[in-house]
């Protein structure tokens, strides 16, 4: 338990998330035994650490997909990180079904203005653009949809002649 408080007093974490770190510290505390003899302890620990409120997958999950939503990701890959962090298929799609489209233009206007694309590019970035604008028009849509933008998005923003642009687009989203 000791362990445990100690992460989650450092990091938000999903029950799976904590589940792993304790079977790490497990393995590494009892090197030459076996680990399914632990594991009961394990899940009451962590069950303990969820009714203590040290651990909440919601929480987590909303943290987590506002700090993706800021660093520019979309609904769907926001959906696949939470999967990946441990949490179920269904409250991760949940979650991303519960971004609105304001949100995902104001994801992609970040990511536009974090790595410098369309109105936001710098002299360098222009210069480089005017010398190949196919290629770096191709490498910058590419960039959005790593991202897991649509391809109407990133033309659109890519489009726009201004940053005050990207904000009128933004901001005259209809959310249902």
């Amino acid at each position: 338990m000791n362990a445990a408080s100690y992460y989650c007093a450092r990091f938000e974490a999903t029950q799976a998330r904590l589940t792993r770190v304790l079977e790490r510290k497990v393995r590494r505390w009892l090197q030459s035994h076996d680990i399914s003899e632990v594991q009961p302890l394990i899940a009451q620990t962590v069950e303990r650490c969820v009714a203590l409120g040290l651990v909440d997958d919601a929480r987590y999950a909303s943290l987590r997909t506002d700090q993706l939503l800021r660093k520019g990701q979309s609904a769907q890959r926001i959906a696949q990180d939470l999967r990946h962090k441990g949490l179920e298929s269904a409250v991760a799609a949940q979650i991303s079904g519960q971004i609105s489209q304001t949100q995902l233009r104001q994801a992609a206007a970040a990511l536009a203005r974090r790595r410098r694309l369309g109105p936001y590019r710098g002299p360098r970035e222009a210069a480089a653009f005017a010398a190949d604008e196919r290629r770096m028009l191709d490498k910058e849509v590419a960039v959005f949809a790593r991202a897991g933008h649509a391809y109407q998005t990133a033309a659109h923003i890519l489009a726009l002649p201004d940053a005050d642009a990207v904000d009128a687009w933004v901001n005259e989203a209809v959310d249902d």
